[in-house]
């Protein structure tokens, strides 16, 4: 599902919104056609499959996700600046597109998603260990797989306090931020936060 026409960015788009939504894995063609407002016909022509659209879309949007923070932070090289950095862009994106949020704190733990979860679980514990060697953290490596719990469900708090209005992705970044990286042991987090 790499080249996708605009007819199917759509039905794409519904079915985040009706998964989002309705909190369940599984779409019949009725309903993402009714979600779309477009035909059953009109589904079927674009070759999405109600049975394959919810895996489909979990490594479609890790996959959108990973390369907008990999080009963000690709002038960033400080492990602490890049944390910092990539918290902020899902706080942004869950402000900017609250359906895509709202799917991953609905679905982050499904069993469709473990793969696409630990793909990204795999490049913060990189990120973790580059802080560690270079000193930038001072957690250990055994400390690794209990940090990376830490900060994605931080990260999908925050995310969620972002799309229920309670703060906006700026107050969340700092809050949210600074505690993350007062836990990996970083002096002057506040550099990080401006």
């Amino acid at each position: 599902m790499t080249n996708i026409n605009p007819s199917q960015q759509r039905i794409l788009d519904a079915a985040i919104k009706w998964f989002a939504e309705h909190g369940s894995s599984s779409i019949t063609v009725s309903e993402l056609a009714n979600t779309a407002g477009i035909t059953r016909a009109t589904v079927y022509n674009n070759h999405l499959h109600p049975d394959t659209l919810f895996p489909d879309i979990c490594t479609r949007l890790r996959q959108e996700m990973a390369e907008q923070v990999l080009q963000s932070l690709s002038d960033i090289h400080q492990p602490s600046q890049r944390i910092a950095t990539g918290l902020k862009l899902y706080l942004e994106r869950a402000a900017d597109e609250p359906d895509w949020a709202r799917f991953l704190c609905n679905f982050a733990y499904h069993p469709a998603m473990p793969d696409e979860l630990n793909h990204g679980l795999h490049a913060l514990g990189d990120e973790l260990r580059n802080g560690i060697k270079s000193g930038d953290f001072l957690i250990s490596e055994a400390d690794i797989p209990a940090m990376l719990g830490l900060i994605g469900g931080t990260v999908l708090s925050g995310m969620f306090l972002v799309i229920e209005h309670q703060q906006t992705p700026e107050e969340s970044w700092q809050r949210l931020g600074k505690w993350i990286l007062t836990l990996l042991g970083v002096e002057n987090i506040e550099a990080f936060l401006s």
